[in-house]
């Protein structure tokens, strides 16, 4: 691969030679870095370019908007998201056990830095309207994630509606325990918060509606 010698930076030019995918994932890969490093207001497209080791106008090449870095950012964070539910355990046995798993598994993800990353740049922008109406969660993903949790959570025999309440449930208290976390890094017992969420979670799943 030829480089400039001076900096070691891919331009453009050789940018448009180089595999396109790969050259995005190292841009995208290199802005998570330096988010969770200093955060999403401190970084600077300087910054990106100079961890990527690609010119300015390689970024500008493959992300021509802000808000194209930041969808693509924001697609890699949920297919990591999905990908989280791809554990056969989640789909066979008694529905406690499946249930016991997707809070953990939740609850690691929420631990995680991609998931404070997407927090972080939706605080920033929560002002911004149309930023926020292009960072919405495409129609595509939320198909694939309300699939996957009727799969994990099939047998409850409760309709759609109750289901989507019951994982709402856990994810507004899994986030407010993660924050709280945050708040007190000393907070006991983890555990047992969780598999009270855990219960009332089964406990939704088998009410009737």
């Amino acid at each position: 691969m030829e480089k400039n010698e001076s900096n070691n930076v891919v331009s453009i030019t050789q940018a448009k030679k180089l595999n396109p995918v790969n050259t995005r994932e190292r841009i995208i890969d290199a802005y998570i870095e330096l988010i969770t490093k200093q955060g999403f207001a401190a970084t600077t497209h300087k910054q990106l370019a100079e961890k990527a080791k690609v010119s300015s106008s390689t970024i500008y090449y493959h992300f021509a908007k802000k808000t194209d870095l930041y969808e693509t950012l924001f697609h890699h964070i949920d297919e990591k998201y999905l990908a989280l539910f791809d554990n056969e355990d989640l789909f066979t046995g008694k529905l406690e056990a499946r249930v016991t798993l997707f809070i953990s598994l939740v609850w690691q993800y929420t631990q995680s830095p991609l998931y404070w990353i997407m927090m972080e740049i939706r605080l920033v922008i929560r002002n911004d309207q149309m930023m926020a109406r292009t960072l919405n969660h495409p129609e595509s993903f939320l198909k694939k994630r309300n699939q996957r949790f009727k799969l994990i959570l099939a047998g409850s025999k409760v309709s759609d509606r109750k289901v989507r309440e019951a994982v709402t449930y856990a994810n507004i208290s899994l986030i407010g325990l993660s924050y709280e976390t945050v708040r007190n890094p000393k907070l006991a017992n983890i555990g047992g918060y969780l598999r009270r969420i855990s219960r009332n979670m089964v406990k939704m799943l088998k009410s009737p509606d």
